[in-house]
């Protein structure tokens, strides 16, 4: 998590299996994962737009300073919060990067 965290790309995460088993996650950050399918529409009790999905990822927005990322793998689903101050282009490559 501190890869993620720790340079300032992301203020939250979550990482699931792909069968919704919680494999890591930033403290205090509640989130469940139904399936490996779900699409993330609220987070952290936030609602958020969905701005874009397609079968690998989703990006939502509650407005434009804080948004999320979300990225499926072959293994695992990550999961990752931006608030202000966090450039949402720096959150999705850092993410992509672990992701690839």
């Amino acid at each position: 998590m501190s890869c993620l965290i720790g340079p300032g790309k992301v203020s939250r995460t979550v990482i699931f299996g792909l069968s919704g088993a919680q494999y890591a996650a930033s403290p205090s950050f509640k989130i469940a994962l139904a399936h490996s399918e779900a699409r993330v529409s609220k987070c952290a009790d936030v609602k958020y737009v969905i701005t874009r999905a397609d079968d690998r990822s989703n990006y939502g927005t509650k407005d434009d300073k804080i948004g999320f990322y979300m990225i499926k793998t072959t293994q695992a689903v990550f999961i990752a919060v931006y608030n202000e101050g966090i450039d949402p282009g720096s959150c999705v490559n850092v993410v992509e990067e672990l992701g690839d």
